[in-house]
């Protein structure tokens, strides 16, 4: 009986922190496309559009960090932005991709949209607004460690 109790409240446990976790990653996550898209100059718009988030559960192939050949569209686009509103700790790994290829040049200055370093000052922002709103929550802020591109 009392070990039936003591399980019982350490499944509570985990599920609250899973469900915080969860909370954590989704708001993280919307900062960082918000904050990318708004700072991403427009030409034709291909770089702006192309912030995806994925996850290291799309499938084989689909690992973050690689870039499979399926092209960009705004329904993968809205798909994504969907799954990231509604994460859940079995998705895995989350990222922020972008397969423009020409990305690099234009955080280099390219654009006079844009200064240089447009990426990485929108990642600041991101971190700043994600924080603001975890202590909003009362939820712990997060590492969220961004790595460069």
């Amino acid at each position: 009986m009392v070990f039936e109790q003591a399980r019982r409240i350490a499944d509570e446990i985990r599920q609250f922190f899973r469900t915080a976790e969860e909370k954590a990653v989704t708001i993280v996550g919307l900062a960082l496309l918000d904050e990318l898209t708004r700072a991403t100059p427009v030409d034709t718009g291909l770089a702006r559009s192309n912030w995806i988030p994925t996850f290291n559960n799309n499938g084989p192939g689909k690992q973050i960090g690689t870039i499979n050949t399926v092209p960009l569209n705004f329904s993968l686009q809205a798909n994504r932005v969907t799954q990231l509103k509604n994460y859940k700790t079995s998705m895995g790994q989350v990222a922020i991709e972008n397969r423009a290829k020409h990305l690099v040049e234009l955080n280099q200055g390219k654009s006079s949209q844009a200064p240089a370093g447009f990426i990485e000052a929108a990642l600041r922002r991101a971190r700043r607004k994600a924080d603001a709103e975890l202590a909003r929550l009362r939820l712990p802020q997060v590492d969220t460690r961004i790595s460069r591109f």
